[in-house]
């Protein structure tokens, strides 16, 4: 499999069906809308979907084709396996594209260790797509990992603040949304001691 630096990786038909019950043009239109917007900050696009989108609208698809290295798979249910080892092949660098939150893939890691890692992989390597309308509203990844870290002045925890402006909007997606740090630092005592 070939290596994508610093690129996207699209799930097609994950980001299609955002539409919902739209027509496959509209679902087309949507899904080129997506490419577009990493087209234009120049990433390097992997799309993945399934051999049965090949027969949706043709000139969208034609475009969509002309801008992304992509690979379509047979009509199965289980495509994700594929669109995770794409992505995790390509690099550290890679991030993906689908609003799956990957939950089962998750639930299968044996080891608690591994499902944290997966988990902080995942916050911080997937753009959430979503549809408000006709039109995506794309959500970036986490720029931090959402836990307790210390630094060297103290201690900082993020919290949901729940009445934080602009929160109306959003879109409850079952990733943190921690716009608020609590930063604990050590109180400096006066030893009371005259110099």
């Amino acid at each position: 499999m070939q290596s994508f630096q610093k690129s996207e990786k699209i799930d097609a038909l994950n980001i299609a069906y955002a539409m919902g019950n739209s027509s496959y043009v509209e679902k087309m239109g949507f899904l080129k809308t997506i490419v577009e917007m990493f087209s234009r900050k120049n990433k390097k696009i992997l799309l993945l979907g399934r051999k049965h989108m090949l027969r949706w609208h043709r000139k969208t698809l034609d475009y969509i084709l002309s801008e992304t290295c992509n690979f379509f798979i047979d009509d199965i249910s289980q495509d994700d396996p594929y669109f995770i080892t794409a992505a995790i092949v390509s690099g550290p660098n890679t991030d993906i594209v689908s609003k799956d939150l990957f939950r089962s893939h998750r639930f299968l890691l044996k080891d608690q260790a591994l499902k944290q890692i997966f988990q902080r992989w995942q916050w911080q390597h997937q753009w959430m797509v979503f549809s408000k309308g006709k039109r995506p509203f794309v959500q970036p990844p986490l720029q931090f990992t959402p836990c307790a870290q210390k630094g060297l002045d103290g201690w900082h925890l993020p919290y949901d603040n729940e009445e934080s402006p602009g929160m109306e909007n959003t879109i409850h997606d079952g990733i943190p949304d921690y716009n608020s740090w609590l930063c604990l630092k050590p109180k400096v005592v006066d030893s009371g001691v005259k110099k």
